[in-house]
């Protein structure tokens, strides 16, 4: 990164575009080198970022409670996108984690006034301001792509453990179910993004959701893939944060600690969020806004 930094902000012309696959998730400290990005930051039209988990798949351990990814994604707004907001016209933001919620990463601060295309990939929903901040670029957006995106309908995190997360402790409450561990829900459904899209973002041209088929391929995230993602719904497009749960927190359903009769308690599965039909139709409605024609079936999944 330092030497890249140090040729890319001597150039006699300003870099336009910035496209850095597999960066880890870990920031640079280096004042001459932080210095060199936030100048090549500052001119930019198109940032792609594909950011991978220096710890991915430590046994034994979460992957989201540790310090690169709490660390990077939080400061991701104020490090790597402040800088851009003046010029910056296309925004590509995918993850090897889910990133939004926890590990936490706030948009609310920032505003790009010539946003054209936006692109997010793992990406979770679990705030209204989070949909608000897509829609607020409304009069400039014309591509939305949103690849393995997904609600978080419930979550549970321990009092103690679990780091800042998007929303505020006051947000959660106790559960009779979740002995040591605060609670909290979400009300919205993919239903009511697409219809807020569909309503807010009158100059949408191009928009795809679902799951791109370049996943992993080569042990990585897709890269300038997102116009061929595959439109549709997966199973797991409703999901909760279980805070606690190996080998990931994000899972289909909670995890209740039911009381049983004569003292303790046992483990009991709670209810997963299939897509509704409203969801399927909304999705089919926003496609045909911007000139796509896609049917979608009860049962017709697309595989991940």
């Amino acid at each position: 990164m330092t030497r890249i930094m140090a040729v890319l902000s001597s150039l006699p012309q300003p870099v336009q575009e910035l496209a850095l696959r597999d960066i880890e998730n870990v920031n640079v400290t280096d004042e001459e080198t932080v210095a060199n990005l936030q100048n090549v930051l500052g001119s930019l039209r198109s940032l792609r970022l594909n950011i991978t988990n220096v710890s991915r798949g430590m046994s034994g351990s979460s992957d989201y409670q540790r310090d690169p990814p709490q660390k990077f994604h939080s400061e991701l707004p104020s490090f790597w996108l402040k800088p851009t907001m003046s010029n910056l016209e296309h925004l590509t933001l995918y993850s090897s984690l889910y990133f939004g919620f926890y590990p936490i990463c706030d948009l609310r601060d920032i505003h790009f006034p010539r946003l054209k295309t936006l692109a997010l990939g793992n990406h979770t929903f679990i705030h209204d301001s989070q949909l608000e901040w897509i829609l607020s670029h409304g009069s400039t957006l014309t591509e939305l792509y949103l690849d393995d995106c997904v609600i978080v309908w419930e979550a549970a995190i321990y009092h103690r453990d679990c780091g800042p997360t998007l929303l505020p402790r006051e947000d959660f409450r106790t559960h009779p179910d979740l002995p040591d561990q605060l609670y909290t829900t979400y009300d919205k459904r993919w239903v009511d993004y697409f219809r807020a899209f569909e309503k807010g973002l009158p100059n949408l041209r191009h928009f795809r959701f679902g799951h791109s088929p370049y996943w992993w391929d080569e042990d990585t995230t897709p890269f300038e893939r997102e116009s061929e993602i595959d439109i549709g719904f997966h199973e797991e497009c409703y999901v909760v944060f279980c805070d606690g749960f190996l080998p990931c927190e994000y899972m289909q359903h909670m995890i209740w600690r039911k009381e049983e009769e004569g003292g303790g308690r046992k483990y009991v599965d709670g209810k997963a969020i299939k897509p509704s039909a409203e969801d399927r139709q909304a999705l089919v409605d926003l496609c045909a806004k911007v000139g796509q024609t896609i049917t979608l079936h009860e049962d017709d999944f697309l595989c991940r």
